[in-house]
């Protein structure tokens, strides 16, 4: 397979923001949200007993029919008649980007029933079809608590409510914040280590730019883990700006002097933002710049003040 083309690849970076809060078991667990399993016939007087399933697939490689074998199959067994049950179904929808229920049209329609204690119970295959982020799980379960609504999944097969369902949901979920973290170190960690080689990584490097390898019928090349191919190709206005940082520290110009002169000009950094001395030093030190002499320069290169690259950045 050919990598005939390069085309920019977006700069992200990681984020994981699914952990909880101290609050967030502070509420959790708080008086009103420990009525786990009680059944005030005050409050269900005013339910309408309705019957939810919920289905959420964020992918193509994700079965929504799997589910819905699911749920059918759990509310046969519970002599529940499937013509009283209401499907919502999010299609293509990621619950890491749109973390609330109501982030997304069907949910939003079945947190407002929930809210208003219409909903005697909620089917769904997983409870990750529901949330994925912490803070959006305990907010969920709490007003599942109040209005006494039952949720049935493979995680929870014997109801929320339920004294062994309310432990399986929280031991999973602790284990799910402990996972995250686990990869948060992971990502940091391998990220460092392929900047100190001088590879790829997800932090802009001023200078270079990551590029996604295009195969000979224009799709990006798949490689190792099913990740797209990346690689670095230096982006010669900014090295022309580089091989000026480099001229100026020969002749004793400090960073922060270096940096003063940048902004002066208006030339941002590979983010936009403004230069500082710690930034000018760091952008030095980076050590994609080893690379450099595997790459072939243009005949010639941009001279101070850079007028091209700041209209670029403008």
């Amino acid at each position: 397979m050919a990598a005939a083309v390069l085309r920019p690849s977006e700069t992200k970076s990681p984020t994981f923001d699914n952990q909880s809060q101290s609050s967030d078991w502070a509420n959790l667990y708080s008086g009103v949200n420990l009525q786990i399993g009680v059944r005030d016939n005050v409050e269900t007087m005013h339910k309408n007993n309705r019957i939810m399933a919920y289905i959420r697939d964020s992918t193509t490689d994700q079965n929504p029919e799997m589910q819905k074998t699911w749920v059918l199959a759990t509310i046969a067994s519970k002599g529940i008649n499937p013509d009283d049950v209401e499907w919502f179904i999010d299609h293509g929808v990621s619950a890491t980007k749109k973390q609330q229920m109501t982030d997304r049209p069907e949910g939003e329609k079945v947190w407002k029933a929930l809210k208003n204690g219409e909903v005697e119970s909620i089917f769904c295959y997983k409870l990750d079809r529901l949330f994925r982020k912490q803070w959006a799980a305990h907010k969920f379960v709490a007003e599942c608590q109040l209005q006494n609504t039952d949720v049935f999944s493979i995680d929870t097969p014997s109801g929320l409510l339920s004294d062994e369902g309310f432990l399986l949901y929280s031991v999973n979920f602790m284990m799910a914040e402990m996972e995250a973290r686990r990869l948060a170190r992971r990502t940091t960690d391998g990220m460092s280590q392929a900047r100190n080689n001088g590879g790829v990584t997800t932090n802009a490097v001023f200078g270079w730019d990551v590029m996604e390898v295009i195969d000979e019928n224009g799709n990006p090349l798949i490689g190792k883990n099913d990740k797209v191919v990346k690689k670095m190709k230096p982006n010669w206005q900014e090295q022309a700006v580089l091989n000026w940082i480099r001229e100026q520290v020969s002749l004793g110009k400090s960073h922060n002097w270096i940096a003063r002169k940048l902004n002066e000009i208006g030339l941002k950094g590979k983010k936009g933002g403004k230069w500082q001395s710690q930034s000018v030093k760091r952008t030095l030190e980076s050590k994609q710049h080893l690379q450099i002499g595997n790459e072939s320069p243009p005949k010639q290169m941009m001279k101070w003040p850079f007028t091209d690259l700041r209209k670029k950045q403008a």
